[in-house]
């Protein structure tokens, strides 16, 4: 058993460093709550592959030690069920970490809504980066529904700022700020963060319609957003189902040249890619070779070009009819074989704590 000895305090002190490691996230954590809340990601999901690991491997050899004792004493035998029952613990603490780490943007990000929270002279940027940094971010969802049934069976996720004073600032008055002042990348990071945490809260028990998450002009043309959030996207396939990633479709094909590597990644993983203000007149070989499989046409659009959707079916790539606002409209795209329609006639954006407690997966407050 002396020969062993050195092996066991090893296995102690791998152990110790993996808590260590581990008390160093949660500190992480902890410093980065307010980053999280804005969607600017811990740099740590990286950490925490390489710390996984190291703990398989650090159970292995502790399998192996297991398995070569014969005979052991009671407190040989009670000391190695502590270290197995330490390695279980650390192994759940790291799922527990992973399902609220998302890697998906740098802390750089933070730096824009940090300048303009003292800047007197952008008022509107001023109240647009205190909202963000003190998590005054609504969640708002839009459905999407299947025609003619008119079952909802998508959720588009929207942001709603609230100053200080409680009073909701709606897209029509920041979005236009905060493209200018450099903030919708860490507005995208929230939107996106917000929804992970809810498929990772409730998709597992629930029957949830999966989430169109919106990717402004912005992030698309943030290197460093973008190689990252591929990099994470590809490391959760268990997520593909329950995310589409949604871009302006000119500022998509814009902006081609320069990300085509990091969308081509992102959709051959799996992840569906949706076109927003689609122009019907586009060659539809070109938009699938970019990933595409929706795309969103604003109906009064279909009034002025005809959509050939046998070709759109055959590309697999799915029209949806958006901004359908009356009942005329709506049975207009029924008529014309839209498989989907999206717009005020099914109803206004919502809250998303409205939505879980028609759903019944929280108790209403």
């Amino acid at each position: 058993m002396a020969r062993f000895v050195p092996i066991i305090f090893f296995s102690a002190w791998c152990l110790l460093l993996v808590a260590a490691g581990l008390a160093g996230i949660q500190l992480m954590l902890w410093s980065a709550e307010q980053a999280l809340a804005v969607g600017a990601a811990l740099a740590g999901a990286g950490y925490l592959l390489s710390l996984r690991s190291q703990l398989k491997s650090l159970t292995r050899k502790l399998d192996a030690f297991v398995s070569s004792q014969d005979g052991r004493g009671a407190d040989q035998s009670q000391f190695i069920s502590d270290i197995a029952t330490a390695v279980a613990a650390l192994d759940q603490r790291i799922k527990s970490l992973e399902e609220h780490t998302v890697a998906t943007s740098a802390p750089s990000l933070l730096e824009p809504v940090k300048a303009h929270v003292s800047e007197p002279s952008v008022p509107i940027s001023q109240q647009i980066a205190k909202a963000i940094l003190s998590n005054r971010i609504d969640l708002h969802v839009q459905s999407v529904h299947a025609l003619p049934s008119r079952q909802p069976v998508f959720f588009e996720c929207l942001s709603r700022l609230r100053n200080e004073h409680g009073e909701t600032l709606y897209p029509s008055r920041f979005i236009e700020h905060a493209t200018r002042s450099k903030l919708m990348s860490a507005l995208d990071n929230f939107l996106l963060l917000r929804c992970l945490q809810i498929v990772r809260q409730f998709g597992r028990r629930a029957a949830l319609e999966p989430f169109f998450v919106n990717l402004s002009a912005s992030s698309l043309r943030d290197p460093q957003f973008l190689e990252q959030l591929s990099e994470f996207l590809q490391s959760k396939p268990e997520l593909k189902d329950a995310l589409i990633l949604e871009v302006n479709a000119a500022e998509l094909k814009s902006a081609w040249p320069e990300i085509s590597s990091e969308m081509t990644a992102i959709s051959k993983q799996g992840y569906a890619i949706s076109l927003d203000d689609f122009d019907p007149g586009e060659d539809i070989m070109d938009v699938a070779a970019m990933g595409a499989r929706y795309v969103k046409i604003p109906a009064s659009n279909l009034d002025q070009h005809s959509l050939d959707l046998a070709a759109l079916k055959s590309a697999g790539i799915t029209p949806i009819a958006t901004r359908v606002e009356d009942e005329k409209t709506l049975i207009d795209m029924i008529e014309r074989g839209l498989p989907y329609g999206q717009g005020f006639v099914f109803g206004k954006p919502r809250a998303w704590d409205d939505v879980l407690v028609s759903k019944g997966l929280v108790a209403a407050a």
